[in-house]
């Protein structure tokens, strides 16, 4: 099992908002994803609420090992064109992390928060209680019972 509760933060990246055609880079100040931690993994949501006819956006992960000099192009997303809520898993990140956005052709509306965590194998320390999990009618567990 995956202990996502080390070392995890969430971050804003973007708060909802048109954004015109052209190039931003967000957050205003790179993320320090080692900052109270080391996070080596990170999960980007995006929620695109609005785009016009023609609309789309581009997401480029940049990482940086020294904050300074950024990969250009880590991990891209490319072509949103429709609303809804789209989750970006971006494995082994360098130590700082910003995002460059291209909008083309017509205005996209959108927010995203970034949510880092620790991804280790080892037993999870908090507290919980196992559940049973029932399958319904026609479904089968995709590990077969030992």
């Amino acid at each position: 099992m995956y202990d996502i509760l080390s070392n995890n933060k969430v971050a804003l990246v973007r708060s909802g908002a048109a954004q015109t055609p052209g190039t931003i880079s967000v957050p205003a100040t790179p993320l320090n994803l080692w900052d109270g931690g080391l996070a080596n993994r990170a999960l980007l949501i995006v929620d695109v609420s609005a785009v016009a006819t023609n609309g789309d956006l581009t997401i480029i992960a940049q990482d940086s090992a020294d904050g300074t000099n950024y990969d250009a192009d880590f991990a891209t997303v490319a072509n949103i064109t429709a609303t809804g809520l789209y989750l970006v898993v971006i494995d082994d990140p360098n130590q700082y992390l910003r995002f460059s956005c291209v909008c083309a052709d017509a205005n996209v509306t959108w927010s995203a928060v970034l949510v880092t965590f620790e991804e280790q194998r080892r037993p999870v320390t908090q507290p919980g209680t196992e559940l049973a999990v029932t399958y319904g009618t026609g479904r089968k567990p995709k590990v077969a019972t030992a």
